[in-house]
């Protein structure tokens, strides 16, 4: 059945049923992965539905329709076992994209056990945003290095399109499963935290960007403050 399923979808696409089609016209890049369950029973009646897991039905709609024409051309049956006692057999085949190169695009295949190449779609490369070199670091509090306090904190912020922290969007993250500092230690902690947020509104980034396009992105960044030999 999923041999056969790939070949309809290939071919209402426009491939032939051993080659890729070309999905870049028909299928958006969100509306994968695709689950469809098929339920069927021994009169030979079937149930079909598809969702998508991400609410785009782009791929859903194309994988129904290829679905029902397969079993109009009599193929994507099920051989009910001699003897099986159940009302009804429940096939799940998912639409999955894949990381597989294929002439530069990403091919996606349908299932996974076996897994039939279906379509191939050109998707944008991210590329995340990254420090340049030579920023200064941080100043250590005087009061923490006094007293020989050291650490490690994750800094979260926002790297905009020309390469910045926003300075608003600066806030340390805490672990959740770590109970909160109190007292001394706190204010140890407030200090990195604003000798940090300090440090990095001055820093220059390349600014992150899908394809050729420049686009803002959250980054966190952990920030050591070590003391002598920590």
């Amino acid at each position: 059945m999923a041999q056969q399923l790939a070949e309809s979808m290939r071919a209402s696409m426009g491939a032939s049923p051993d080659s890729l089609a070309d999905g870049d016209k028909t299928v958006r890049v969100g509306s994968v992965p695709t689950v469809l369950i098929v339920i069927a029973r021994p009169d030979g009646s079937v149930q079909r539905r598809a969702s998508s897991m991400t609410g785009d039905t782009t791929a859903a709609a194309i994988l129904l329709r290829a679905f029902d024409t397969a079993r109009a051309n009599g193929d994507a049956l099920l051989v009910w076992p001699d003897g099986y006692g159940a009302d009804s057999i429940i096939v799940r085949l998912e639409l999955l994209s894949l990381p597989v190169k294929h002439e530069g695009s990403l091919m996606v295949q349908y299932g996974a056990h076996p897994a039939f190449g279906v379509f191939r779609l050109s998707v944008l490369t991210f590329v995340p945003a990254l420090a340049k070199p030579n920023n200064p670091d941080p100043v250590y509090p005087f009061v923490d290095q006094l007293h020989r306090v050291g650490g490690t904190l994750m800094l979260q912020f926002v790297v905009d399109t020309n390469g910045r922290a926003e300075p608003e969007t600066m806030h340390d993250v805490w672990p959740p499963n770590r109970p909160k500092l109190t007292g001394d230690l706190l204010r140890y902690y407030e200090r990195f935290v604003e000798a940090s947020e300090r440090a990095v509104a001055t820093w220059k980034f390349s600014p992150a960007h899908m394809g050729s396009c420049l686009v803002k992105q959250i980054v966190q960044m952990p920030i050591r403050y070590k003391f002598g030999n920590q």
